[in-house]
């Protein structure tokens, strides 16, 4: 099969895998039933776009690939049914056509991650100051477990908060529902229109970044050892100048992301490479190390691991921590027994 990379462009994936692309819930979990019989390991990937290699296949793993999963439906007012696999950024533009748009969305100006990568992450963007993180904007997620059942799950049942930041552990996620808002006022509600998102390719400029988590009171904290950071490993890329979003908080914040039930600052490093053959990954190295550190000092800062550039030797059971590894690990066994989807935190 083909070698396969992910938006790092440094990590690659194993030649020796098998794919599929079902396009529909029965084939989805027809073909995970099949592996769950067979103890096959499975492996998502929607549009590539982590730099943590958790998209990509390695020897003997199965890929399943969502980017079939498009559909969408309007069937409850105030929200929209989407395939995992479409564009987020997509979906928000299907949504415009019908006078809507999501309550948070990724920043940029085209596609990046798919809604199922993006829950995945977990998801913040420019409206998380008003509307929260991401997670605070599904309705609903169907989810495929690792025994080939379709699971619906939504908040308070054990399981929701769980899959925000997940990376593909706990499941196939099939399909989300969103809630959206009227662009303009009070719009008719476009009650049972259905249809596919589009797709299209767009190319990326390379970003490098590493995103500390913390709360209000210690934003100027976290701002000054980003930048002493940053500083001191100037030579590393094309600084750009440090970002900031205000999370609010309106129901739960996943453990994943920060455990801690509050309203949230992300503040972040980021830069592009100095020329066309890519980062520097020894030097990229050594500011992720600096950066860990200064994380791991302070127990009210965490980091966006999930989005960000890291490296084959990361441990992330060593850095969720042992409480936050225990509810994961019941989570995990409860939808994928036998352990069959990427195994990250053990």
């Amino acid at each position: 099969m083909q070698k396969l990379t992910d938006y790092s462009d440094h990590h690659q994936s194993s030649v020796n895998y098998g794919t599929t692309n079902a396009q529909t819930l029965e084939d989805i979990t027809r073909v995970i039933a099949e592996a769950y019989r067979q103890k096959r390991p499975l492996r998502i990937r929607g549009n590539g776009h982590s730099m943590n290699s958790s998209s990509l296949p390695k020897d003997g793993e199965l890929l399943l690939l969502t980017t079939s999963i498009r559909h969408f439906r309007f069937e409850k007012p105030g929200t929209i049914t989407v395939g995992a696999g479409a564009a987020i950024w997509n979906v928000n533009l299907t949504l415009r056509k019908y006078g809507y748009e999501l309550l948070v969305y990724n920043d940029g100006t085209a596609p990046a991650s798919t809604v199922g990568g993006y829950l995945s992450a977990g998801g913040i963007g420019a409206t998380s100051q008003r509307y929260g993180g991401f997670w605070e904007t599904v309705e609903h997620v169907i989810l495929v477990n690792g025994c080939g059942e379709a699971v619906r799950s939504a908040f308070g049942d054990g399981v929701f908060e769980w899959l925000f930041g997940s990376m593909g552990q706990l499941g196939y996620i099939y399909e989300v529902c969103l809630k959206i808002r009227p662009i303009k006022g009070i719009e008719k509600y476009p009650q049972n229109i259905t249809g596919e998102i589009s797709s299209n390719d767009h190319h990326w400029n390379k970003l490098a970044w590493y995103n500390l988590f913390t709360t209000p009171e210690h934003a100027e904290e976290a701002i000054r050892g980003l930048k002493t950071i940053s500083h001191v490993h100037k030579r590393t890329w094309v600084n750009l100048p440090l970002y900031r979003y205000d999370i609010a908080f309106k129901k739960f914040n996943p453990p994943l992301i920060y455990p801690r039930q509050e309203s949230l600052v992300a503040l972040g490093i980021w830069g592009e490479p100095w020329h066309d053959k890519g980062f520097d990954i020894g030097l990229l190295r050594l500011l992720e190390a600096d950066f860990a550190e200064f994380i791991i000092e302070k127990p009210y800062f965490r980091r966006y691991v999930q989005t960000e550039f890291t490296f084959e030797d990361f441990d992330y059971t060593g850095y969720f921590g042992s409480d936050v590894v225990s509810g994961f690990k019941k989570v995990k066994h409860q939808l994928d027994p036998q352990g069959i989807f990427t195994n990250l935190i053990r």
